[in-house]
């Protein structure tokens, strides 16, 4: 949903504001009327296609020799009804039928589909002008952008990833997300600056060079429900100058899992899935601060695994601290046996799960870890802010050796990055 319409401006206080411009001057700099009704460059052109949808007309959209872009007051062409709508907004207007809501909160796309076709009937075959070798000129369908959502250990991860297949740069470049509020989203790089918004993140790329590529990675903490979505568009200015967004496909997460089943076993059944090549098998390490490991977390994690309603099947003390769990679960391919192993090592925590649906290896993982860090909370242990630390390296995911002291440098065993976890 466009800022435009979350802030409900008044379309006829703007149409009054352009009509007195249009009395005292030929034309008006575009960041005036942005400045006057707080819009930012989507918005200011939205405002203008509404305007057009009610047959208030008022001139077309230029850039003009000093750098700056003008609402121009063609007069003449005004009196005679003669400006089209392509000929008003200087953007492409394929993104305006993919992106916003009417204020009766009901898909722009099918009203800016059917002002569309209005135009195509009016204009016959005249807007059909971007053949193949057009769009390889003017970078159309060459530059590409794909977000995907991954959980990473106990990390959630929206992945981005910008590619520009063609022989020009791109400049302007902004990426423009939107979120459920709860949601806090945490940019992982330093080379691009970014603003945030109430439910919303954007992130300023400037140019994107000819056949170059760019992956920005950002965490998302406080999912409610184990839910949220995340949609948005990049918008950049082509080699012919031209304003263009490419839509992001919306994005709907769920991390919740079916229910579990207890299943009852023995230490045959836990040997035989350990060594059956078909499992897909993770070790998750979790640092717990100021939590002693070799006597409480153990026992506090039973309470969560209760809740699953795992099957308890050994509770193994010495030499090291381990206690197995099976459950099952239904899947449209049959039941899947889950076997979880929490254990301590080396005073950390550590999460052993394996099961023949990998997916479903790193989800529960992901939901056991983090309602153990909200169940010590609850317990009065820690603050609400109390974070558990991830232990597997950030480069290969191995877990790391040990719990290194805050603000410490730790190498990973196995690709010998060095990084500090807390």
């Amino acid at each position: 949903m466009s800022n435009l319409l979350k802030k409900n401006f008044n379309i006829q206080k703007i149409a009054t504001y352009l009509m007195k411009n249009m009395l005292n001057y030929d034309k008006i700099d575009l960041n005036k009327i942005k400045a006057q009704f707080s819009l930012d460059d989507y918005e200011v052109r939205e405002v203008l296609i509404k305007l057009y949808q009610d047959n208030k007309i008022f001139g077309k959209i230029q850039s003009n020799s000093d750098g700056r872009t003008y609402l121009v007051f063609t007069i003449d062409e005004i009196q005679k009804k003669k400006l089209k709508l392509e000929e008003i907004i200087d953007w492409d207007l394929e993104q305006f039928r993919l992106l916003g809501v009417t204020e009766q909160d009901e898909p722009r796309v099918e009203n800016l589909r059917h002002l569309m076709s209005n135009v195509v009937e009016k204009k016959e075959n005249k807007l059909e002008i971007s053949t193949s070798k057009l769009r390889e000129i003017d970078q159309k369908d060459l530059i590409s952008i794909e977000m995907t959502v991954k959980i990473i250990g106990i990390k959630t991860v929206t992945i981005i990833g910008i590619k520009n297949s063609s022989d020009f740069p791109a400049s302007e470049g902004k990426i423009r997300l939107m979120h459920d509020e709860n949601l806090t989203i945490k940019p992982q790089f330093d080379e691009y600056p970014f603003e945030r918004k109430s439910g919303e993140i954007i992130i300023n790329l400037d140019e994107l060079p000819a056949k170059s590529t760019k992956t920005l990675r950002l965490y998302v903490y406080d999912i409610l429900n184990r839910q949220f979505h995340i949609n948005g568009f990049f918008q950049f200015r082509n080699n012919k100058y031209t304003m263009r967004l490419i839509k992001l496909e919306e994005i709907n997460v769920d991390f919740n899992i079916p229910e579990i089943q207890p299943l009852e076993g023995n230490i045959s059944d836990i040997k035989a899935i350990m060594r059956n090549p078909e499992y897909f098998k993770r070790m998750q390490g979790v640092g717990c601060p100021n939590l002693d490991c070799q006597s409480m977390v153990l026992p506090l994690f039973h309470e969560i695994m209760k809740r699953y309603h795992f099957s308890n099947i050994l509770k193994n003390d010495k030499p090291v601290p381990m206690w197995f769990y099976l459950g099952t679960i239904e899947s449209p391919d049959g039941s899947l046996e889950v076997l979880a192993i929490p254990q301590i090592k080396n005073n950390f925590f550590a999460l052993y799960v394996s099961c023949k649906n990998k997916d479903l290896v790193a989800t529960l993982i992901h939901n056991l870890v983090l309602d153990f860090q909200q169940h010590i909370i609850n317990r009065k242990f820690y603050p609400n802010d109390y974070k558990l630390i991830d232990l597997n390296c950030v480069n290969c995911q191995k877990i790391l050796e040990t719990f290194p002291p805050q603000s410490t440098e730790i190498k990973c065993s196995k690709c010998g990055y060095s990084q500090i976890v807390w």
